[in-house]
């Protein structure tokens, strides 16, 4: 898993992948497909209106349906120019309403038998009608592959 942001010329950037090194065998493959089809469908989900508390809870049943938990107290966060993880943090008790404009990087972690950790993080843009993603998210239908 790699997790890392980026600054440039003051605006901020945050993202996650997972990767491995060698072939996953079929149960890692399985969670992997099952913790992506949450995430996307999650991903794709985000809109203006919905509170923060809002997405927290949706992410917890989509992934709880897919035989996933998400242990962390958050599933995402607000960038702005001044960076690091900004309000409206994604959590249970923060019911503060996501509006045009904002930032959001969404980021729910799922650890598997307290060993396999999935964890993607992608850019949000929430528009008028709905949002945008501004990472590559298509491309983490698979894991990233290193070799043995």
């Amino acid at each position: 898993m790699s997790d890392f942001g980026g600054n440039w010329g003051g605006f901020n950037s945050d993202i996650a992948r997972v990767g491995m090194v060698g072939e996953p065998d079929g149960i890692v493959r399985d969670e992997y497909a099952r913790y992506r089809q949450a995430y996307v469908s999650q991903l794709l989900s985000f809109a203006p209106g919905k509170t923060a508390a809002d997405v927290f809870n949706d992410s917890k049943r989509a992934f709880k349906a897919a035989g996933l938990e998400l242990p962390g107290p958050h599933v995402g966060h607000s960038l702005s120019r001044g960076g690091g993880h900004e309000n409206p943090v994604l959590h249970p008790g923060n019911h503060q309403q996501l509006e045009p404009n904002m930032l959001i990087a969404y980021e729910p972690v799922s650890i598997v038998d307290g060993q396999r950790k999935y964890h993607l993080e992608d850019l949000v843009l929430i528009t008028d009608s709905g949002c945008r993603i501004l990472t590559d998210w298509e491309l983490t239908a698979e894991m990233i592959r290193i070799p043995g």
